[in-house]
């Protein structure tokens, strides 16, 4: 017997009715979807690099009025009206390029109404064609309640701004309008502080565009697009994570992933280096570029040759310093957009958990185990002949820093220099005065014997600060040869002996004599100390 209540259920009809959102309430909403202004900025870039573009210009700093200017602008293939209208449009169609970096089509919107109120775009998408200018304005959005798109024809002066890029040709400019959520803060337009924060942002978006788009912007990777990103007039430079040239390559792996009833996801590129110590590159300027540091440790993660996510260690383990040295690179082509669950601003991925663990018992767990070992014990042989080479190059490196005597003047025909020391007095002083033919220089030298058998004299090499150490003493014998492989043994020897070398220069003020009293003291208690410590081993060449 059936019940009253299923007789009426059975009865009733089913009614679709169309329950479309409130265009000013979600395109509020939208608003808040988490993108930083580097982030935001590499998503609109995306666009251009799938339009072909080789040269992109981007524009971030202050108009005539102070008020904040932004424009992405590039030499792309443009669009014509129907185009710019679905640029403008929430979910725009998938294109047939699986390749290409634009995923969702919201990144463009998402990204620029992140910031702004109102975006502008202006574009051309034929040599010698007008160029069309659309806009899509929040502020119009919430006054018609419906999602509204402007067209028109390009004014004069946006059509010039174009040109800059386009050449007459084909290409699309992107202007953020009524910004209000950058530098929201600071009431006052033309202050100081205001204008530092902006320095910032352009050298954090300076440098996050060269991490994003470095296999773009660098001509030695082959095998991607090549683009110019041009950032205030000055050209992106590509930065190297892994700093190749210098960096042990622990892993070179192409591992094929599928899910779970067998459909193959693609290939999956894994790569693990260990850097060197800072103070263990050749030179200067390679160590800056390596940038070692807890902020680029952990893992890289490039879908079509674009960086998408990192550094970081992707949720399975925590920053801490004794990982600095670890940099593993995996990229994957569209294919694992789905094992890999990519986020629509392309910077944040979530791994499947069997991914996951996989990676980090064939992989991660030994990279990071060894760039802690060499974090702590420096590499198993220094990378240069020259043992004190390290110490060197870490000493020049942080020079600007350090308590130092100013070497006004050098006299090498009496071995002596004019210096500048600690309490603004210029002094005369006898030192070691060397000239050597490195090309770079160096704070740290040594000699197999010096005067009154001391370890060390404060010297000036190639006219800096430097210090000269005595290989002949029983010190540099029994405590510097038998660690002459652990670098950051020899490295703490050499910054003790410098630091003690420029102190003595900086404190002269008539006071040579007792400095020259209290090197040739400690040095003789020193011989002493090491009496009973085992003589150095040797080893061979082949060793």
């Amino acid at each position: 017997m059936t019940n009253e209540l299923d007789q009426t259920n059975t009865g009733m009809n089913e009614e679709e009715i169309t329950n479309p959102p409130s265009p000013s309430r979600i395109t509020e909403s939208l608003r808040d979807t988490g993108y930083s202004l580097n982030v935001a900025f590499a998503d609109i870039i995306d666009n251009s690099i799938d339009a072909n573009a080789t040269n992109v210009l981007v524009k971030l700093g202050f108009d005539i009025e102070n008020q904040v200017e932004v424009s992405i602008s590039d030499n792309g293939i443009g669009m014509d009206k129907t185009g710019l209208v679905e640029a403008l449009r929430y979910g725009t169609p998938s294109k047939d390029d699986a390749s290409r970096l634009g995923k969702f089509g919201l990144g463009l919107k998402f990204a620029s109404t992140s910031f702004c109120r109102k975006i502008e775009i202006t574009s051309r998408f034929e040599a010698g064609a007008e160029a069309l200018t659309a806009y899509f304005d929040l502020d119009t959005v919430a006054e018609k309640n419906k999602f509204v798109t402007t067209v028109r024809q390009a004014t004069l002066e946006e059509t010039a701004e174009l040109d800059v890029v386009a050449q007459g040709g084909t290409g699309t400019i992107v202007r953020w309008r009524k910004i209000d959520r950058i530098l929201e803060k600071y009431k006052t337009l033309d202050g100081e502080f205001r204008r530092r924060a902006m320095s910032k942002l352009q050298q954090q978006l300076e440098e996050h565009l060269g991490m994003v788009f470095q296999r773009f912007l660098d001509t030695a990777h082959v095998d991607s697009k090549k683009v110019n990103i041009v950032l205030n007039g000055k050209s992106v430079q590509p930065w190297d994570p892994f700093s190749i040239a210098h960096s042990t390559l622990l892993y070179d792996a192409s591992v094929s992933l599928n899910d779970e009833d067998g459909n193959d996801f693609g290939d999956l590129e894994i790569k693990c280096y260990v850097l060197p110590r800072a103070e263990e590159f050749p030179d200067e300027e390679s160590q800056k570029q390596a940038r070692v540091g807890e902020a680029n440790q952990g893992v890289y993660i490039y879908r079509e040759d674009r960086l998408i996510h990192g550094p970081d260690w992707i949720g399975l383990y925590k920053i801490e310093p004794h990982y600095n040295l670890a940099r593993i690179e995996l990229n994957f082509p569209q294919g694992l957009d789905q094992a890999l669950q990519v986020d629509i601003k392309k910077s944040r991925i979530i791994l499947d958990p069997q991914i996951a663990d996989f990676l980090k018992t064939e992989y991660l767990n030994m990279t990071r185990k060894l760039a802690q070992e060499r974090n702590r014990k420096g590499t198993a042989k220094p990378p240069t002949s020259d043992p004190h080479q390290p110490a060197s190059t870490n000493i020049g490196t942080s020079l600007p820093g350090l308590v130092v005597p100013e070497i006004k003047s050098v006299d090498e025909d009496k071995d002596e220099a004019t210096v500048l020391n600690n309490k603004g007095e210029q002094e005369k002083v006898s030192l070691r005065i060397v000239r050597n033919e490195s090309p770079s220089v160096t704070f740290i030298e040594t000699a197999p014997t010096l005067q009154d058998g001391v370890l060390w004299v404060p010297s000036v090499i190639n006219g800096s600060n430097g210090v000269t150490i005595n290989t002949g003493h029983e010190f540099y014998l029994k405590s510097y040869l038998p660690h002459v492989g652990t670098s950051p043994v020899i490295q703490s020897l050499d910054y003790l002996l410098w630091a003690l070398a420029q102190a003595e220069i900086n404190n002269t003020d008539g006071n040579s004599q007792m400095f020259e009293d209290f090197k040739i003291e400690v040095s003789r208690n020193l011989r002493r100390l090491v009496e009973k410590l085992p003589d150095p081993v040797t080893h061979s060449e082949d060793e």
